[in-house]
């Protein structure tokens, strides 16, 4: 029989040859990655993009400011403001001697005595302005350092703001104080002393009435003779007292002593100390409001007090009656008549 040649391989060999053919395949793969191109970003992409869809590049107008837009519903017709369009208030705040502009200020804005106030500083000029006030009426107040809290009431602003309204025309004015002086003594000369002295009502030396706010003075409120008061001082020990903040001019007082009828003064010019009080020992009147039909006493019942005396002009009021439904009226002098109704 013919003889078979028998090949013995190598397994040495086999790994070799295996180790090469894994490698190459390998650096193969390795080539073919590192030559293929990375993925574009997607602002790469958006940009590619716009620059294939144009390839030349336009240059961009500046953008324009916004401008208030109106309409007007027919030539020569009322404006109609659309959007926003804010209301704007311009003013300046000068002195009442010499109408010279003072900065430095501080202006009050306010639609009433209660609400609370916009409050801004004037320039070196006196200009101020106040932008995007609500509609209705508006009141301004120049509230200046140094100067007279009462005076003419001709120095307060007002202005009827409307929807897109551009008013210019308010002028506030301030005025340099005054002051008077006085003393507070009993019928027969002693001093009193916690006296409160109060301004009810005067007049600059032009003749025009004062306030110290645009809405007129203060009340006292828990008083029967109730009356409005600008301002107000307290008596020392020895019975003195002094008002300052006043315009010059002549104003009228009253004074009201613990225990004593209250006294009134007429006329009295700044610059004096000629108002002097020599008060009386006060009436006192007291009542009780009660149900007709059973006579049950009526708790918070109103009782009105009508008051006429020489000299005590706007003197009425009203009070309430306690938990017992009793009322008590003080500071009555002895010559005088009141109509009292619950």
């Amino acid at each position: 029989m013919p003889k078979e040649d028998v090949r013995i391989i190598n397994p040495f060999l086999i790994g070799v040859a295996l180790l090469v053919v894994v490698a190459g395949v390998g650096v193969a793969l390795w080539l073919a990655l590192g030559e293929s191109p990375k993925p574009k970003s997607e602002k790469e992409l958006i940009r590619v993009v716009h620059e294939e869809e144009s390839p030349e590049e336009q240059p961009q107008e500046a953008e324009k400011p916004i401008e208030e837009e109106t309409s007007q519903a027919e030539e020569g017709g009322d404006k109609e403001f659309v959007g926003a369009s804010p209301s704007r208030v311009w003013g300046k705040v000068v002195r009442a001697e010499d109408q010279s502009p003072i900065g430095d200020v501080e202006v009050l804005a306010a639609k009433s005595p209660n609400s609370k106030p916009l409050r801004l500083t004037t320039k070196s000029d006196g200009e101020f302005r106040f932008d995007e006030l609500a509609e209705g009426e508006w009141h301004f107040i120049a509230d200046a350092s140094g100067m007279a809290d009462v005076h003419s009431k001709e120095y307060f602003g007002r202005a009827e703001v409307t929807p897109g309204a551009k008013i210019d025309n308010v002028v506030l004015q301030v005025v340099k104080p005054a002051t008077l002086e006085g003393k507070v003594e009993t019928f027969i000369g002693k001093p009193v002393a916690d006296a409160v002295i109060q301004v009810f009502a005067g007049w600059n030396l032009k003749g025009q009435p004062v306030a110290s706010s645009p809405w007129g003075g203060k009340k006292d409120r828990n008083d029967a003779l109730s009356h409005e008061y600008f301002t107000e001082a307290v008596s020392d020990q020895e019975g003195h007292f002094q008002i300052g903040g006043l315009e010059q001019g002549t104003y009228d007082l009253v004074a009201n002593g613990k225990g004593f009828a209250r006294q009134v003064q007429l006329g009295v010019p700044t610059g004096t100390d000629e108002a002097v009080f020599r008060l009386e020992p006060e009436v006192r009147i007291e009542g009780t409001v009660s149900l007709s039909t059973d006579r049950q006493p009526v708790e918070g019942a109103t009782v009105t007090v009508e008051f006429d005396a020489p000299g005590f002009p706007q003197f009425s009021g009203s009070i309430l009656t306690s938990a017992s439904g009793k009322y008590v009226i003080t500071g009555l002098p002895r010559k005088s008549k009141m109509k009292i109704q619950a």
